[in-house]
């Protein structure tokens, strides 16, 4: 949160916009506020300089909180819009939230308002991040449409310029300002770095100067296997011709090697025509292109030797399988494309093994995570990181994210917990992966009937005898510490008494044959108990063999 926000306050009563400083400012929360009463004020405040929030009671003597809300969301609407009256229904506020507002605080209720604002700035960030991520992800789709039309041109002919043209056209595409591209191959008889295919330049005239021009920087590119940036080509002091680039109006420079079977066979260079400051995702996609151009000039070259054809058909398939890594992130993409009839109409029993195949993709993932996770443990470099939180909203994101269930449609995931806020201090994160490995278990080896989460706050003195608060709003942090308990019940399998005591170690299977139904390496009840002991927490187990499981974890807020 910034250091003293600007909020834009529509009120009548300047002693209410007090109020609503003092509650602020209670909290330590600085803050500078602009009180307006009137439509034109309003407005006037909006265009002539941003707010971090927008504060308005509901109706005023010529302007109300609904005109007021509709300007907002048309003038700034990122803004928070926060209702915050003395008269307004709870049926009213809500209407008001269904137009857009972002909360509302009554007016004898203002030790409410900081809670609030936190709230809203937290709902905005996730907002702007998921924008970020849903452009990202189109992005990426892009990209992923890109690269699979060059692999499909790659894998249907081997006509190397018009694959290189179609691979520079998709520079092209994805640049927001206009750029050059050329492809240079490394003769290796000669050593010199000499023109193939250019985009956006007189392809004549380019190889014309291209052969009186020594290839110094091209060559460096290719000796060294990495990425090259110049600012402006035009001034370096290594450039040779710097007036054939002032003619031509190229800038900055990026150039990539072009790498096949670890040899480097040329380079891929890209030109803009103002000055540019290359950033890392350009550079990376440049690399992933500059590949494709490879395993294209690789495979034509060995179409070129069809006189040794036994060996090049093996060495053209060998390219064909080892040197096109695609990304996971690509795999990823084209089973969604599938799925999604981005290729084709797509059947029932074709979407259902995509949709296999995207589980399978993701469980990889999960388990390549759970490693990781587990060799952080093991080294010692996991850090506890407490943070306050609401733990009602912790729990609402976690439910949220069961909300669409498995193929286990005979099992019923329930959830009770206090609604009511309650802040702890914690690790949040942390506390989330406990959660998740406790109910992804539980759910695993439960194949009918329930899994229940159950939360409920005790008193320090009490977590021992497990009597529980008459609920988590009730705690006074004043007057005794809270613990929080989770547990995690089931109807699965049972886990047999005998092997209570290896249960949470690391890598233990309570089946370990290699016929076993049930999937997983052991590591998930091996990263609850480390964290929480992380934590300062306690862990317990109840269960028999057939009647079910349940793991209860309790933690403490720490002060």
């Amino acid at each position: 949160m910034k250091d003293a926000l600007r909020i834009l306050h529509l009120e009548a009563n300047p002693s209410d916009v007090d109020a609503a400083v003092a509650a602020l400012a209670a909290e330590g929360i600085a803050c500078e506020f602009l009180r307006v009463e009137t439509r034109a004020d309003f407005v006037a405040a909006l265009e002539q300089s941003g707010f971090d929030l927008i504060f308005a009671e509901y109706s005023l003597p010529n302007f109300d909180a609904p005109s007021a809300l509709a300007i907002a969301i048309e003038k700034s609407p990122d803004t928070p819009f926060i209702l915050v009256s003395g008269t307004v229904g709870e049926q009213t506020a809500v209407e008001l939230l269904k137009k857009g507002a972002t909360d509302y605080v009554v007016k004898h209720r203002l030790f409410k308002l900081p809670i609030v604002i936190r709230r809203a700035f937290r709902e905005a960030a996730e907002r702007s991040e998921r924008r970020r991520a849903e452009e990202k992800a189109e992005q990426n789709l892009q990209r992923i449409r890109a690269l699979h039309e060059i692999e499909n041109a790659i894998a249907a002919a081997l006509d190397l310029s018009d694959v290189l043209r179609l691979l520079l056209e998709k520079i092209e595409l994805f640049s927001p300002f206009p750029v050059v591209a050329t492809v240079r191959l490394l003769n290796r008889e000669s050593g010199e770095v000499e023109p193939l295919v250019c985009r956006n330049l007189d392809e004549a005239e380019w190889r014309i100067n291209k052969k009186r021009t020594p290839s110094g920087r091209a060559k460096r590119i290719c000796e060294t296997k990495a990425s090259l940036v110049v600012r402006n080509i035009q001034t370096d002091p290594q450039t040779f011709n710097q007036e054939l680039y002032r003619q031509c109006g190229l800038v900055s420079f990026l150039g990539v090697p072009l790498i096949a079977k670890g040899h480097s066979m040329g380079v891929l260079s890209v030109y803009t025509k103002m000055e540019h400051e290359f950033c890392q995702e350009e550079i990376e996609f440049l690399y992933t292109l500059a590949d494709q151009a490879a395993i294209a000039i690789h495979n034509a070259q060995l179409y070129d030797g069809m006189a040794r054809a036994n060996r090049v058909k093996d060495e053209f398939l060998g390219v064909m399988s080892h040197e096109l890594r695609t990304p996971l992130i690509v795999l990823l993409g084209y089973i969604g494309l599938l799925k999604d009839g981005m290729m084709g109409e797509v059947n029932k029993q074709q979407e259902n093994a995509l949709e296999k195949l995207l589980g399978c993709a993701v469980d990889e993932i999960n388990v390549i995570n759970t490693i990781m996770l587990t060799t952080q443990i093991e080294a010692r470099t996991i850090t506890r990181e407490y943070r306050s939180l609401e733990l009602s909203d912790l729990l609402d994101h976690l439910r949220s994210t069961y909300k669409v269930q498995t193929d286990k449609k005979d099992v019923k995931l329930t959830w009770s917990y206090p609604t009511a806020p309650a802040r702890i201090t914690t690790d949040g994160e942390k506390l989330k992966q406990i959660l998740h490995n406790l109910i992804n278990n539980a759910l695993k080896f439960t194949d009918k009937g329930t899994v229940a989460v159950t939360v409920r706050a005790l008193a320090a003195s009490k977590v021992d005898q497990g009597s529980a608060l008459s609920s988590l709003d009730s705690y006074d942090a004043s007057k005794q510490r809270m613990w929080v308990e989770f547990r995690v019940t089931d109807t699965g399998i049972g886990i047999s008494k005998e092997t209570h005591r290896f249960i949470f170690d690391k890598f233990y299977q309570v089946d370990s044959s290699q016929t076993r139904a049930y999937g997983g390496v052991g590591l998930g009840l091996y990263i609850v108990k480390k964290f929480t002991d992380l934590l300062g927490g306690q862990i317990e187990l109840e269960s028999e063999s057939g009647k079910g499981s349940t793991f209860a974890v309790t933690i403490p807020s720490q002060s």
